[in-house]
């Protein structure tokens, strides 16, 4: 039950293209303009919608399962590149080495 309540609460996480579209609408100079950006925004989505929907039909029921298998192998090793890039080993673009700085703050591990 626990975790049926934090999977429909992260559901309810904005994402990224959230913050592109709030920063979208503080850069409007009216109230009008923000209204057209929203509503621009709100169908944004919906030709991608309608093509996953359709070419759900053109995949074979083969295809979607061996998919299906995969999924958790690529979630295992997406899950062990995180891991590894948070154990700061210094192994350049898996595990880049983050020097703290005599503040306590992180340099960039991408810096000149």
């Amino acid at each position: 039950m626990v975790h049926w309540f934090w999977g429909l609460v992260n559901g309810l996480l904005p994402c990224g293209l959230v913050y592109v579209g709030l920063a979208g609408a503080l850069a409007m100079a009216t109230q009008y303009q923000v209204q057209f950006y929203g509503r621009f925004r709100s169908w944004e989505p919906l030709p991608m919608m309608i093509t996953v929907i359709l070419a759900g039909d053109l995949i074979s029921v083969q295809w979607r399962a061996k998919v299906r298998k995969l999924l958790p192998v690529m979630f295992a090793i997406m899950g062990a590149l995180f891991i590894l890039r948070g154990m700061n080993l210094g192994i350049p673009y898996v595990s880049p080495k983050m020097e703290m700085t005599p503040t306590g703050q992180t340099t960039e591990c991408h810096a000149p």
